[in-house]
């Protein structure tokens, strides 16, 4: 999308993104609350697809049973996300919702609509992301994030589901309040296989028949990449410079 189309973005758009200074933290969103009404001005979306070469920021509001004509829809690859996020030259800075609409929600409370969004940044490592995702009432999140830099990413405090990470040089870090519910089974070079809250609460099988949110991050590269993990309304947690280089 050109500066000069006629058009506006489908979604609330912001400055573009910045580099970060000396591998320091990126900026923290507004805090809001995660159970707080949807954000006004934003219209509800499905199959969103942006790509962009300088950053992506802003506001997604995606409602995965919102019917979009083919022909408003961006070309499909081997499956259609409901969002798909893509930068190549910096970083991304937004902030995801899940949401269904009132009528849809009253009639199937019990059944829960999953939300797929991939974010993929393919940008130099100078440039931080932050994402921010809130998943509202009767529906459920996979989010898959690939990226060369650090990923901020901010959850609801209550999110249950398992969590995979391949993260190069192992540079993890979560909050305490993630740390108290996160139960790591598997961490071997970097690739961790963890899961949200007590697994056998959710009678949890296999990630294919779950119904509930997943989270998959790969990040690859000489740098060696940070995931900073945490909640809602929380800071991210501090990072421990000693582990560096």
């Amino acid at each position: 999308m050109t500066a000069d189309s006629a058009s506006p973005p489908p979604y609330a758009q912001h400055a573009s993104a910045t580099p970060k200074s000396s591998r320091g933290t990126a900026e923290p969103q507004t805090k809001v609350d995660q159970h707080s009404e949807l954000p006004a001005g934003v219209p509800s979306s499905n199959f969103q697809r942006v790509v962009q070469s300088y950053g992506i920021k802003g506001t997604f509001i995606i409602d995965p049973e919102l019917k979009v004509p083919e022909e408003l829809l961006g070309p499909r690859s081997q499956r259609r996300e409901n969002l798909y996020l893509e930068s190549t030259k910096r970083g991304v800075d937004v902030g995801i919702w899940t949401t269904r609409t009132p009528a849809e929600l009253g009639v199937s409370e019990v059944e829960v609509v999953k939300a797929v969004v991939k974010v993929k940044v393919t940008s130099w490592p100078v440039f931080d992301n932050r994402i921010d995702l809130h998943v509202g009432p009767g529906t459920s999140c996979d989010l898959v994030i690939s990226a060369r830099s650090d990923v901020y990413l901010a959850v609801p405090s209550d999110l249950v589901g398992p969590v995979t990470m391949n993260v190069t040089g192992n540079n993890v870090y979560y909050s305490a309040s993630v740390r108290a519910r996160l139960v790591t089974f598997s961490e071997e070079h970097g690739r961790r296989r963890c899961f949200l809250i007590d697994i056998r609460e959710q009678n949890y099988t296999e990630r294919k028949d779950w119904k509930g949110s997943s989270i998959e991050i790969a990040l690859e590269d000489d740098s060696e990449p940070r995931v900073l993990l945490f909640a809602l309304g929380e800071e991210p947690p501090e990072i421990d410079w000693t582990r560096i280089g």
